[in-house]
């Protein structure tokens, strides 16, 4: 992961990591608090040889006294020493228990004997470590070797009181609550990175390369208005959504271009709710909007959403011709600006697969085909179902709507492996309810600020007018 990829994944998952961040720190907070404080306590014994005329003498005797300074060190903590204190000093409990907080070390060189005393309070452990060096000085006069005067050979002095310490030696505050930052923000970052890592939604073009070689034929960004007023090239004009809902038109009249007869486009997506109705009614709207004949099926035989959206009588349509009890003028219904034709489902079928890979549906397409300049097909999703599969092989071709964040890219793969098999041509794919690249993404600028009221309204079968977007009322009849 490089440094770009990796400061994508810190801007995307910041939350979590400040959140962890600061739990590091309440959490270094929350053990300071939890634990008792430890103070450390020192006193220094300083051992020296008595006797000596002579320069020799004396080297010799500093050179005993170092020697013997690793004995007296250990003698420290025994039991004789410690018993002592513990009495002197009026310390209570035994050298058992108190062996494991005192220790001793040795200055490199010297005849210096450091002790060194823990305990939760700071005038006790100030107090052991003088008691023991108290009682170390006079064991050290009882078992040192005596001269021929009865006097000690070595002498112990304290050269260091020991003294109060003002401040625990653990925890010490600033350094866990630092030391608990820290880990969470390295268990942050590590999480984002894990979750990135983890992570096979499609949300860009990126994620869709991971899937397929096909191209990606347009963007819709997300609108948080478009499920109460899915017409948007109509209603909204001038939106970015609208702009890109062109676009496609566009590109899929470049893609279309050498075909002999009128392009019938199959939408479909990988899983229920990527926006494939609301596409495919945009799709049809945006062709009607140049001036082309445009015919809307919705072929969805599980899920029916065309007539819903469009405020449509959905009780005959698309299964009514199938089974032969109508013909395809008597079921269409009208609808503007510009001359588009609608074919509702009609009564949701038994046999949905065999229905659409019937020779019905064939030849309903073939004859749609002669009398529009584009037919537009709402069907089913690829993997709950096999209708779209079916259904893509009697088109000119099929346009994949993927869902940002709603499908993952193993999702997407299956999709395109199950149309791909089917000997059908995928047109492409299309992004839909995409997030904004950047703050500075056209889609946010001030090209598309201006407002504008667009009064135009939709004319169905029965001539009732009704304003596309408003609340949905269904038609009386056909």
């Amino acid at each position: 992961m490089d440094v770009r990829a990796l400061l994508g994944v810190l801007r995307k998952y910041w939350p979590s990591i400040i959140l962890l961040t600061l739990l590091g720190g309440v959490l270094g907070g929350v053990y300071v608090y939890l634990t008792p404080p430890i103070y450390t306590a020192s006193s220094q014994v300083f051992l020296s040889v008595q006797g000596g005329q002579t320069t020799s003498d004396l080297v010799q005797g500093v050179n005993y006294a170092t020697s013997v300074t690793r004995s007296y060190a250990l003698i420290t903590t025994s039991p004789e020493v410690l018993d002592r204190a513990i009495e002197d000093g009026d310390l209570g409990g035994t050298s058992q228990q108190l062996a494991p907080h005192v220790s001793t070390s040795i200055p490199t060189n010297t005849s210096i004997i450091q002790i060194t005393v823990t305990d939760g309070g700071a005038v006790r452990a100030a107090a052991i470590a003088q008691a023991i060096a108290e009682s170390l000085k006079e064991s050290v006069k009882e078992l040192a070797n005596k001269d021929s005067s009865g006097n000690a050979t070595i002498v112990a002095t304290i050269i260091t009181p020991s003294t109060e310490p003002t401040s625990p030696t653990s925890p010490k505050l600033m350094l866990t609550l630092a030391l608990g930052i820290v880990a969470g923000l390295a268990i942050g970052i590590g999480q984002a990175v894990l979750r990135k890592t983890l992570d096979v939604s499609v949300r860009s073009e990126s994620d869709i390369a991971k899937a397929t070689d096909h191209s990606v034929v347009a963007r819709i960004p997300y609108a948080s208005t478009i499920g109460r007023d899915p017409i948007i090239v109509v209603n909204d004009p001038q939106s970015p959504v609208a702009e890109e809902y062109r676009r496609l038109r566009t590109n899929l009249g470049f893609l279309s271009m050498d075909a002999d007869a009128a392009p019938v486009l199959v939408i479909t997506s990988s899983l229920p709710q990527e926006g494939k109705s609301i596409t495919a009614i945009n799709i049809a709207f945006s062709f009607a909007e140049d001036d082309q004949r445009v015919l809307l099926i919705d072929a969805d035989l599980r899920r029916p959403k065309i007539a819903g959206y469009l405020n449509l009588e959905g009780g005959v349509g698309l299964t009514t011709v199938l089974v032969g009890k109508a013909r395809l003028e008597d079921v269409i219904q009208q609808l503007g600006p510009g001359h588009i034709d609608v074919l509702p489902l009609g009564a949701i079928p038994p046999n949905p697969v065999e229905m659409a890979g019937s020779e019905a549906m064939r030849r309903l397409l073939a004859y749609a085909a002669e009398r529009y300049d584009v037919v537009v097909i709402d069907s089913a999703p690829v993997l709950p179902v096999a209708d779209s599969t079916l259904l893509a092989t009697l088109a000119t071709g099929t346009l994949v709507v993927v869902g940002a964040d709603r499908v993952k890219i193993p999702q997407l793969r299956d999709t395109m492996d199950s149309i791909e098999q089917g000997n059908s041509s995928v047109m492409g794919l299309i992004l839909n309810m995409a997030r904004r690249r950047s703050s500075g993404d056209y889609y946010h600028s001030g090209y598309y600020s201006y407002t504008y009221d667009n009064g135009q309204r939709v004319k169905n079968s029965k001539g009732v007018y009704h304003r596309v977007g408003d609340a949905p009322r269904r038609s009386t009849g056909l």
